[in-house]
């Protein structure tokens, strides 16, 4: 009689997450991981720098005035600056700016001929209680740092400089279903595939250690202000540490989008209920509105 087989346990099981997902996933070096963050900045600044010069021209026919001359760029500058603070400039500058973070691995892959999405965890989906927990992850985060990122912003104002904040402002549903679109989701997927599935990935054939500090830092400085150097930054230490235990990069993406939506979400319903959008809220109001 043919004996039953039994499972093998294979030894990678015994390992723990971490040591698990180092071993499982494709051999993506620090290097090319480098290299995708390096081309992305490339592509970004010459896609905003194109958008840029064309917006100036376009606006330089529309106004007619010369381009050369200095009243005639004042005016240019104005109306650029007045169309990036609006909704469909902010919409424009995000597609840019996160279509990078895609348009950069995908070159990689195409001049090396090596699948660099290969191993991201696209395919692993993560289980019920992993995208519980993404929620409450992204409540504690916006609520225990919060603080600490306007502590900080209090601290760089004493310097003399002058922090304005944000310019997206949520006063209607419209705004509200477009940006948890264009702000939340999209950026969400795009700036962790980038980040965790490209820079911590290949950071961590250094060492967990190293791939959570540089994609976190790397992440924090590429927001480009200082409350969301701090709050981002820890943003990304979380989502890393998410990343490396699930080893789905859906997971992660969901607890951006959460830190992402909440945030605009309680914006919104702060201005139905005062009428104002510049009410800056506490830690401790942010935390009941959670």
């Amino acid at each position: 009689m043919a004996k039953n087989k039994q499972p093998q346990t294979t030894q990678t099981d015994k390992k723990g997450f971490l040591k698990s997902f180092k071993k499982n996933v494709p051999s993506l070096e620090f290097y090319d991981a480098g290299a995708m963050f390096i081309a992305q900045f490339v592509l970004q600044y010459l896609l905003q720098l194109v958008l840029m010069l064309l917006g100036y021209s376009i606006l330089a026919y529309r106004l007619d005035v010369n381009m050369a001359s200095t009243e005639g760029m004042d005016a240019i500058v104005n109306e650029f600056t007045l169309f990036t603070m609006s909704t469909r400039g902010i919409i424009l500058i995000t597609l840019i700016n996160e279509s990078t973070m895609i348009l950069s691995p995908l070159c990689y892959w195409k001049i090396k001929s090596y699948n660099v999405f290969k191993g991201v965890g696209f395919k692993r989906k993560g289980n019920g209680w992993q995208i519980a927990m993404t929620l409450p992850i992204s409540i504690g985060l916006l609520a225990g740092f919060m603080p600490v990122a306007s502590l900080f912003v209090y601290l760089v104002e004493l310097t003399g400089y002058n922090y304005t904040g944000a310019n997206i402002v949520v006063d209607s549903f419209g705004k509200l279903a477009l940006y948890l679109i264009f702000i939340a989701a999209i950026p969400a997927v795009c700036e962790e595939l980038l980040h965790r599935g490209m820079i911590a990935r290949g950071g961590s054939r250094i060492s967990f250690v190293a791939g959570l500090l540089l994609s976190s830092s790397l992440f924090a400085l590429m927001h480009g202000s200082p409350i969301q150097l701090v709050h981002q930054f820890f943003v990304g230490v979380v989502c890393c540490l998410v990343y490396y235990m699930t080893g789905s990069i859906w997971i992660s993406v969901l607890t951006h989008f959460f830190n992402n939506a909440i945030t605009l979400v309680s914006g919104y319903i702060i201005y139905l209920i005062t009428g104002s959008t510049d009410l800056a809220m506490p830690w401790w109001a942010m935390l009941i509105m959670c």
